[in-house]
């Protein structure tokens, strides 16, 4: 079983406050640089503010209490998120696996996105991936919630799908080695709404999107933020109030990947 638990020293510390005062030197520096090539005082005042603002971000990134080394694995396709996801997870526990063999697993839903008797009708994304994964979100293309991902888990490793989970919850499964692939969504998370065409009401949101979560900050018991594996934007922070608001559109549902 591949478990890695990072516990902050007193020289990470030093390490990271190195590193921030390293880059806010090399931005000083290109400021610099730039502010001849920069007529407009307004303009130039305008980068000295963006440099600030980023700076401040780098500075004040929490040190994780656990932080899992899940690799990064871009998504193959628009809409491959909870395949790439699922690679990454896999990928830490020393299983390799391609993108393309998940999806098959997975399974995709046929069922045309349609309107019958003024009712629209799509597939089950609780059974396999509805629509193109090539596709436009919430028109040609949608994606798979965590059930048949659980499913799929269980061919490689040991799974548990988590619905209504916790703060405390993802907290305690990072703790003990176990990363987390959670359903939110990119964007407003604007509720969509159909039904299968055995009559099942399917509640969706536009953008789904799944990450690893695979790092807390804080305590167990009361986590201040997760750090997340974005399978398009690389590793992400988000503090517990803002990460929870995203999580709880799809009811809170996960994968665990033990």
């Amino acid at each position: 079983m591949s478990r890695q638990r990072i516990e902050p020293s007193k020289s990470e510390r030093w390490a990271r406050r190195f590193r921030v005062a390293s880059v806010a030197l090399v931005i000083s520096a290109v400021i610099a640089l730039a502010s001849p090539l920069v007529a407009d005082p307004g303009s130039r005042a305008g980068v000295v503010r963006r440099v600030r603002i980023a700076q401040t971000k780098i500075a004040t990134k929490p040190i994780a209490t656990v932080k899992l080394r899940v690799p990064f694995l871009r998504q193959a396709h628009a809409l491959s998120c909870e395949a790439a996801a699922l690679r990454m997870a896999l990928a830490y526990r020393g299983v390799e696996v391609t993108e393309s063999e998940l999806l098959k697993a997975i399974g995709f839903d046929p069922t045309p996105r349609r309107r019958i008797n003024g009712v629209l009708s799509w597939g089950d994304p609780d059974e396999a991936f509805v629509g193109d994964v090539d596709g436009v979100m919430g028109k040609t293309g949608y994606g798979v919630h965590a059930g048949p991902i659980g499913r799929v888990v269980g061919s490689y490793r040991r799974a548990e799908v988590i619905t209504n989970g916790t703060a405390a919850m993802l907290a305690e499964a990072i703790a003990n080695g176990n990363p987390v692939i959670a359903w939110g969504h990119l964007g407003s998370g604007r509720p969509l709404r159909w039904r299968t065409l055995g009559g099942k009401e399917i509640r969706a949101v536009d953008g789904e999107h799944t990450r690893v979560v695979i790092g807390y900050a804080g305590t167990r018991e009361q986590p201040t933020g997760f750090y997340a594996m974005d399978p398009i934007y690389g590793e992400q922070y988000w503090k517990t109030e803002k990460f929870m608001a995203n999580w709880e559109d799809l009811g809170r549902t996960g994968v665990v990947v033990y």
